[in-house]
């Protein structure tokens, strides 16, 4: 997606250079969809507003609403009249962009849908009601921890993922210097940091957001701070999940 989304900004700033001082590119789906029909901006020109209206009001409602059409279409026609883009420029390009595009959109929107259908499916359904636990990072969790189970205790979990202090130790003297071992579960572990970053943006007050503040104030390093918060999460998710099957035993 990202490769492709590079592609059509470059292929517009050649073709109709305007539009990017005008709407988010990558998110006006009301734009791919006239550029899919009218891919030049010398064709939109042409046009009269009624067609442009037939063309958004057949193709756009599979893709959501547009608000106000008028003022739009009016844009739109200012912008192609007056566009300074390459006259040249092969479009059929920019219109097999546009394909690729919306086809890996429709995938991804059916994966995450059969994602959803299969945690619904598990005894694990009722963390998604809980705040940090979205579709993906839950799949991400369930699919690489599996049965929560298998593990007898938090601190198995928390090396399963790669948080547990390796320390260097010869004889009677130790390391000063300890790190988490990174010996683990790479998803996991980066499934647990994006977690961390939830957690400060939307739950500031939260009880996790105010141990990584803790962490701060004592001087740690933001990474550290990361880590240790990720660290936490990782040992709540062990008892959330482990409570999931408590609760189906109960059922």
């Amino acid at each position: 997606m990202s490769k492709y989304k590079h592609m059509f900004k470059g292929q517009i700033n050649v073709i109709f250079p305007e539009l990017e001082n005008h709407f988010h590119l990558t998110k006006a789906k009301a734009i791919t969809t006239l550029l899919m029909e009218y891919p030049s901006p010398e064709q939109i020109a042409k046009l009269l507003n009624e067609e442009i209206f037939t063309v958004l009001t057949s193709k756009f409602k599979k893709f959501g609403v547009l608000r106000d059409k008028e003022r739009f279409v009016n844009l739109i026609k200012e912008l192609s009249s007056k566009s300074i883009g390459i006259k040249q420029y092969p479009t059929a390009c920019l219109q097999y962009t546009i394909k690729i595009l919306k086809f890996y959109e429709e995938t991804m929107t059916e994966i995450k849908s059969k994602i959803k259908q299969s945690i619904m499916n598990s005894p694990y359904s009722r963390l998604l009601n809980e705040f940090g636990y979205g579709d993906i990072n839950l799949a991400l969790i369930v699919g690489e921890i599996g049965d929560i189970r298998r593990f007898g205790n938090a601190k198995k979990l928390v090396k399963y993922c790669g948080f547990d202090v390796s320390e260097n130790q010869s004889g009677k003297s130790e390391s000063k210097n300890c790190y988490i071992s990174k010996r683990g579960n790479k998803i996991l572990r980066n499934t647990f940091y994006q977690m961390v970053q939830i957690y400060l943006s939307h739950n500031k007050e939260g009880h996790h957001a105010q141990f990584f503040n803790r962490l701060r104030q004592r001087g740690k390093h933001p990474k550290q701070a990361m880590t240790a918060t990720a660290r936490k999460l990782a040992v709540k998710c062990y008892w959330d999940m482990l409570k999931c099957h408590e609760k189906v035993v109960e059922e």
